[in-house]
This record gives structure tokens, C-alpha cells and sequence, in this order.
């Protein structure tokens, strides 16, 4: 298969496969930029993607495997949630010792690294050709599987999964595999969506576009002749492009994860972009810093000439120096702002208020020593048709899925226990004042100093990114780009428009959202579920003190949980 360009297929067996326990150690380096320290990977391939940079925390080598089988089996043989299904009958009790909830320390870890089977690339239209991956079992699984075959029940299922990175301009790497259990899935298919990663041409914003995007996901299937998606998984922005893509195609999607829900609205970019936004009004001094970045020392209403400045302000001059800066000092500077607030914004919740935002080094060390509760509660509620009736209902649960009881709860928790307190708890009120009636904003045209691409007179386009280009920040300034004009990027789309919204009522959904995420605040997960079809299924696991990275360990255990739960049930 390595051998052709353009795989015709997916290429199938009938071969079991056995998972291999197998440690994630991420490193990572401190440098200072400006005057907060900020958390840069090492290695490309631990990027978390979608709407920031974030800090990856040392994972724990301990094995977390879940002993009591019954309790697994119930908890992985259906997507309905009720708050006695994962909890101990009386009985049990009486003959079994009580296991105590798992810490932080306990969260699960990835799975071994997938083998990369086929380097693809697909041309689109006359501008783009998308990159992608193959990912197929790891060598070791093959290789044990093959001295000591035995039936598993998945594999028969076959089943295939598609991962949508987040940014947007983040891209995917190999490790976004690792959240698939190479038991129960077959293949996993990794896309660099147009401009970013392999893709070309780097960081094209021609035909770049929420509905392009949502084309590419049917095109790719299509050109590896599969009827579907068993399972498409994304992130933030990934979330954004895998909900238009179940509500453009849904015989085409199996079933979705969404990790970081992100609907693509102005009031969303505004929550965080903005001078009026929560994130600019909860951290001023830190937002402050960010519009003098690029803005100099000004009043934040008016110009040196008095003139009134716009509360995108920030945003959109971040947008344009990334873009059009002549010279790389500027569009380094701008960058380093740019990555500042939105990896802050990723790790705010770690901070106490008491901290001396100014003072990097006691921020940091704040970060550092930030520890969540002993035993760290995952708030969860699903819709779903039970009896003509669609029922939701609220629990708190532990990392290992068991019922967590109220007096085991931390005090700010003990009572959020009814859909009205959990709402009033989690949400951030994000809206800016903007109405889905309200006319498009105006558009922040962007002219390229940088010549990623050059188009001939028949209207073929060549890459011209230099090996220095290609370390220019593409994520931030595709990111700036779509936040600065989300109404043309987003066609006008209402993702929550009630007759779109119908076409997901046949995807099982399982959303996995920090409460405490700073870049994509709990708000648009809970408008997602009060917008979900009464005739659907959906479930929403909100680690409470869960950030925004798909690596944060509270949000890597309720990924990997979720995975395997949408594999078993399919």
C-alpha cells in the first residue's frame, strides 16, 4: 500500500489486536516572552491544537487499569446515563471492600503509538491538496497478535475514526492517534485541513472557509471509498468543523466526541479577543499587556487622537501584523503576544487570585503547584428519548466513572446538583450584546507580505514556504485571521439553527468539556445540549477543574473513556 500515491481503500484484515499499558511522557521547556513565562513543546507532535497553546503536564506512569469488570461492562454497553448505572448495588458493598476514588495521579494514559501505514495527500480544487495519514495498529500489537492469536469481540467492527485538529492552523500529528484503543478501532485517519500542516499551500486563506472544510471531510472518505465515519473526533475548532460535517452529511458520521466545544459565534471570539469580553475584564492587567503589544500605551476607549477603538481592536491589528508586518521583528513580536494571552487564558484557572499576574516567576510557580481536589469530580448529564419523553439529569463521578456522593463532594459542589445551580455554576455568560439578526461585521482584509504560494497563469499554485517560513507561527495567524472575520469564514452559518441541529438527532455525541477551560468556556457545551434534538442521544462530561488541552489529564481520562464507551456501543 506504501507503494501507491492515492490509496484506493482502506486496506482490511481480520486481526485481533492487544493494547500495550505504555507511559506518555511529554517534555517541555520554560521560556520567557515579554513578561509572562510561557510553556513551549518540545516536539510538535504533543500540540494540543484548536484556539491555543497550552501547557502539557508530566503524564504518571502508573497503570490504571479498572479491576472490577462489572462495573466496566455496564458502564461501556450504552451511551444512556443514569446516575444508578455506574454505581455499587447495596449488595456489592456488603461483600466487597469500598475502592477508593482515584486522584489526578490515577488519570488514564494514552495508548502505544499507531503505526503510520499511508502518507496521502488529495487535491481538492486548483488551489489546495490536503495532507493526511493512515494510522493502523502498533508493531507490537502485530507483533504479539501474531505469535499468540485470539478472538476479540471488536475485530470484526473494523471500525474507522477521523481526527480534526483544532486551531484553526494547528494540524495533526501522530500522538492524536494515541487516543484510540487500537483494539476496538481499526484504522485511524489523521487531516491536515486546508493550509496547515502538510497541507499546500502553507497557510492559504483562498477558498478557506468553515463549508470548504466540511467538503474536504466528504471528499476524503469519498476518495478512500468507506460508506462512513464510525467515529470523528475534534477538538475546539475541530468540534466546530465535525458539527458542520454531521449536519451537511449525516449519513456520513457514525458518531462524534467533541472535546472543547467551539460554535464559531462572534460573541465566543469576542469572550476572549475583546476589551469587552469576560477574559479582558476577569485578567485586565493581562489584556492590558496584549493591546500594547501591538496598540502602544493608549486609554482603552480612544486613540492619540481621541478617536474611539474599536473593542476588537487588539484582535484585528494582531491579525494584520501577523499577516502583513514588513519586517519579522514585528510579526515575532506580535506573534509572542498572541501565544502570551492565549496560553495564559489556557492555564488561568491554575492561578489564585492573590498572584502577582506582573511577576512571571510567582505566576509559573503558582502553575506549578496547582493541584485539583483529592478527588476530582466530573459533572455529567445526557438528553436522550426515553419512554416518548426526553430526560436529562445531573451526577458528579469520579475518574473511574463510579457515582461520587454528595458528602464526598468539595463544599463549592454539594449543592450544584440541579440543572439550574449546575448552569449557573459553569457558565461564563459569554455574550457580547451580538444577535444572530445582527449584520454581518466588517471584513479585515488581509494581503499577505510573505509569499507562501505563487499561482501560475493556469491557475496552479506552487509552495514557496522556506524551512524558515515554515516555523513562522501558521496557527496564530490562521487563528487571528478566522476570529477576526468569522462571519465570512463561517458562511453565516448558525450552527445551532434548530432545522440543522435536527440532522445530528442520529449521531451519538459524547462531549468532553473542561469547566474550567479558558480559550472555549463551558457556555457553548451547554447551549449545544439545550439545542440537541429531543429524538437524539448526547452526553456531556464536564471535568470541573479540567483546562482546554486534550492532554490536561482530567481531560485525557474522560477522552479515552469516551472513545472506548462510542467503539462498544456502535
Amino acid at each position: 500500500q506504501k507503494q501507491n500515491n492515492t490509496p484506493r481503500h482502506i486496506e482490511r484484515n481480520n486481526h485481533s489486536s492487544h493494547a500495550i499499558s505504555q507511559s506518555a511522557f511529554i517534555l517541555f521547556e520554560m521560556k520567557k516572552l515579554g513578561k509572562l513565562a510561557l510553556m513551549l513543546l518540545v516536539s510538535n507532535e504533543m500540540s494540543s491544537g484548536a484556539f491555543s497553546w497550552t501547557m502539557i503536564q508530566p503524564m504518571n506512569s502508573k497503570n490504571t487499569a479498572i479491576n472490577n469488570s462489572k462495573r466496566r461492562q455496564s458502564f461501556l454497553t450504552t451511551l444512556k446515563l443514569s446516575t444508578s448505572q455506574y454505581s455499587e448495588t447495596s449488595a456489592e458493598n456488603e461483600t466487597t471492600p469500598q475502592v477508593p476514588f482515584p486522584g489526578i495521579d490515577s488519570s488514564r494514559e494514552l495508548y502505544p503509538q499507531w503505526n503510520v501505514l499511508f502518507n496521502g495527500t488529495l487535491k481538492v480544487d486548483p488551489t489546495h491538496t490536503l495532507s493526511y495519514q493512515i494510522l493502523g495498529k502498533p508493531k507490537s500489537a502485530e507483533q504479539e497478535e501474531s505469535s499468540t492469536p485470539t478472538t476479540k469481540p471488536h475485530e470484526n467492527k473494523k471500525l474507522v475514526g477521523l481526527f480534526l485538529h483544532g486551531g484553526p492552523g494547528a494540524g495533526c500529528f501522530p500522538n492524536h492517534a494515541r487516543f484510540f484503543d487500537p483494539e476496538r478501532y481499526y484504522r485511524v485517519v489523521l487531516l491536515d485541513q486546508r493550509g496547515c500542516g502538510k497541507s499546500t499551500p502553507t497557510g492559504c486563506l483562498t477558498d478557506n472557509t468553515l463549508q470548504d472544510l466540511v467538503e474536504d471531510c466528504e471528499r476524503l472518505k469519498s476518495h478512500l471509498e468507506i460508506p462512513h465515519w464510525d467515529l470523528v473526533l475534534g477538538g475546539s475548532w475541530g468540534t466546530t468543523v465535525a458539527i458542520a460535517y454531521g449536519q451537511s452529511y449525516p449519513e456520513s458520521v457514525r458518531s462524534m466526541i467533541l472535546r472543547g466545544v467551539f460554535l464559531f459565534r462572534p460573541q465566543e471570539t469576542d469572550w476572549l479577543f475583546a476589551s469587552s469580553g469576560g477574559a479582558a475584564k476577569k485578567y485586565p492587567t493581562v489584556f492590558q499587556s496584549f493591546r500594547e503589544a501591538v496598540l502602544g500605551v493608549q486609554s482603552e476607549g480612544q486613540d492619540d487622537n481621541d478617536q474611539e477603538i474599536s473593542p476588537l481592536a487588539a484582535l484585528n491589528e494582531h491579525t494584520r501584523r501577523l499577516w502583513e508586518a514588513p519586517t519579522e521583528e514585528e510579526r515575532s513580536k506580535a506573534a509572542r503576544s498572541w501565544m502570551q494571552w492565549e496560553f495564559f487564558n489556557s492555564v488561568a484557572h491554575k492561578i489564585p487570585p492573590s498572584t502577582n499576574l506582573s511577576d512571571s516567576n510567582a505566576t509559573m510557580q503558582a502553575i506549578r503547584s496547582w493541584k485539583p481536589p483529592e478527588v476530582p469530580p466530573v459533572a455529567v448529564t445526557s438528553k436522550s428519548k426515553t419512554n416518548g419523553e426526553s430526560k436529562s439529569s445531573w451526577s458528579y463521578q469520579s475518574l473511574d466513572q463510579r457515582v461520587i456522593p454528595q458528602e464526598v463532594l468539595p463544599d463549592d459542589l454539594s449543592t450544584v446538583l440541579d440543572d439550574k445551580a449546575v448552569q449557573a455554576k459553569f457558565r461564563r455568560n459569554i455574550s457580547s450584546g451580538y444577535r444572530l439578526d445582527d449584520p454581518p461585521r466588517d471584513a479585515v482584509p488581509i494581503t499577505p507580505t510573505i509569499p507562501y504560494y505563487t499561482t501560475s497563469p493556469e491557475g496552479q499554485t506552487t509552495n514557496n514556504a522556506s524551512s524558515k517560513n515554515n516555523h513562522l507561527p501558521v496557527q496564530a495567524m490562521l487563528t487571528s485571521f478566522y476570529s477576526s472575520n468569522c462571519d465570512y469564514c463561517r458562511n453565516n452559518l448558525n450552527l445551532l439553527d434548530p432545522d440543522r441541529m435536527k440532522k445530528l438527532q442520529g449521531i451519538p455525541t459524547i462531549m468532553i468539556q473542561g469547566g474550567s477551560d479558558g480559550i472555549c468556556p463551558p457556555d457553548s457545551a451547554l447551549d449545544l445540549l439545550d439545542a440537541w434534538p429531543k429524538e437524539g442521544t448526547i452526553e456531556l462530561r464536564m471535568p470541573v477543574h479540567g483546562g482546554h488541552s486534550m492532554y490536561d489529564p482530567l481531560v485525557r481520562n474522560e477522552l479515552l473513556w469516551a472513545v472506548d464507551r462510542m467503539a462498544d456501543t456502535l
